[in-house]
């Protein structure tokens, strides 16, 4: 029980953190007709909270397993 309160703690904190990603998908056509079809893309996730949102959600994870651990 007190595991899964810190690791949830865990996921918690890196919510703080940029998400990055990146794709590529490749379509195969008739060639007769259309060219292949091709495609990258990049992303990237920021997260952008106010601070009592996202110290609450840690602050409670943590109150928990506290409280499991009493």
């Amino acid at each position: 029980m007190i595991e899964k309160h810190s690791l949830q703690v865990d996921l918690a904190r890196k919510d703080f953190y940029p998400d990055f990603n990146v794709q590529y998908m490749w379509q195969r056509t008739d060639p007769t007709q259309f060219r292949a079809y091709y495609m990258l893309s990049f992303g990237v996730r920021v997260p952008i909270y106010r601070k009592p949102q996202t110290e609450t959600g840690i602050g409670a994870n943590t109150i928990r397993g506290v409280a499991c651990s009493q």
